[in-house]
C-alpha cells in the first residue's frame, strides 16, 4: 500500500505544477458578455416614471442617516397622513410620476394582505395632487408552470392593450394613451353634468359641479390639456384645449399634433384641428 502512495503523490504533483502554467490566450474582462458600450440617446419627450414605493415596519437602529420627513414606522402599513403627503410632494418635485406598491394575494399571505392594503389606504386619504399609482400583485405562485402561466397572461394583456392604445396619424403612443385619458376625464364631466341637471334643471360650470359635490373629479387638467365648461340653458360644452408649451423636437421631427376635444350633453366626444 505504501508503495503504490508514493507514485501516486508524485503524479498528482506533476499534473498540478503543469495545470497552473500561465496562458497568454486566457480571458480577460473586456471577453465577458456585460463588457459592451451602452450608446446614449437623447431624450426628446417626457418619459413616464415610477418609483417603488418601500413598505417597512420599523427603522433599523443601526442606520444614522435621517430623512427629511424624520424618522418614521409602518405598524402594520399605516403611514401618517403628514409623512405620505411628503413623499407625495417630494416625488412630484421629482418628476415622479407614479408609487408602485407591492400588494399580496389575501387568500394566500393575508397578513401581508392587510399592510399593503393599508399603505395604499394610506396613499388614497391625503393624495390630493392627483398622483397616479400602479399595485405589483404577488399571486406567490410556486413553480416555474404557474410562472409562466401568468407571464403568458401578462403579455397577452399588454399586447392586447397597446394595440387598442395604438396612435392615429400624426400621433406617438404615448400621446394616444394621453388622449383616451383626456376623454375619460371630459365622459366624468359630461356625467356630472347630467346629474346636476337632473337635481337644479340647469347645466353648472366646472367650479359649481365641485363646488357641489356633484363631480367627484378634482383635476382640471391633464397631461398639457387645460379643462373648461361652457354651460347654456339646456345644453353644455366641455372642452379640452391643449395649453402647454410645444415641446421642442429634434431636427426635422414633426411635433406631434394635439387636437381639441370636447362632449357635450349627448355625451358625444369630438376632436378638432
Amino acid at each position: 500500500m505504501k508503495n503504490f502512495k508514493f507514485p501516486f503523490i508524485i503524479t498528482a504533483a506533476v499534473i498540478f505544477l503543469f495545470s497552473c502554467t500561465k496562458k497568454d490566450n486566457a480571458p480577460t474582462a473586456s471577453d465577458n458578455i456585460l463588457a459592451y458600450t451602452i450608446n446614449e440617446i437623447p431624450v426628446t419627450t417626457d418619459y413616464t416614471v415610477g418609483a417603488f414605493y418601500y413598505n417597512f415596519g420599523t427603522f433599523n437602529a443601526a442606520i444614522t442617516e435621517v430623512p427629511i420627513a424624520g424618522k418614521y414606522t409602518m405598524p402594520n402599513g399605516v403611514v401618517q397622513p403628514t409623512v405620505m403627503t411628503q413623499h407625495i410632494q417630494q416625488a412630484k418635485r421629482g418628476g415622479i410620476d407614479y408609487f408602485l406598491f407591492q400588494f399580496r394575494s389575501a387568500s394566500r399571505d393575508l397578513n401581508n394582505y392587510k399592510s399593503d392594503s393599508t399603505v395604499v389606504k394610506s396613499f388614497l386619504d391625503v393624495n390630493t395632487a392627483n398622483m397616479k399609482f400602479a399595485l405589483a400583485y404577488n399571486f406567490s405562485m410556486k413553480g416555474l408552470i404557474s410562472l409562466m402561466i401568468v407571464a403568458a397572461i401578462g403579455m397577452g394583456i399588454y399586447m392586447y392593450t397597446l394595440k387598442q392604445a395604438s396612435p392615429g396619424n400624426g400621433m406617438v403612443a404615448t400621446q394616444a394613451i394621453s388622449l383616451t385619458g383626456v376623454q375619460m376625464d371630459l365622459t366624468a364631466i359630461a356625467q356630472a353634468e347630467r346629474m346636476y341637471f337632473a337635481q337644479n334643471g340647469s347645466y353648472a360650470d366646472l367650479n359649481t359641479l365641485s363646488s357641489s359635490g356633484t363631480m367627484n373629479l378634482t383635476r382640471t387638467s391633464r397631461d398639457g390639456y387645460t379643462y373648461s365648461v361652457e354651460p347654456s340653458g339646456n345644453s353644455f360644452t366641455a372642452t379640452a384645449r391643449y395649453t402647454a408649451p410645444p415641446v421642442e423636437m429634434p431636427k426635422g421631427v414633426e411635433p406631434p399634433h394635439w387636437p381639441t376635444i370636447s362632449i357635450d350633453q349627448t355625451m358625444e366626444i369630438h376632436q378638432s384641428n
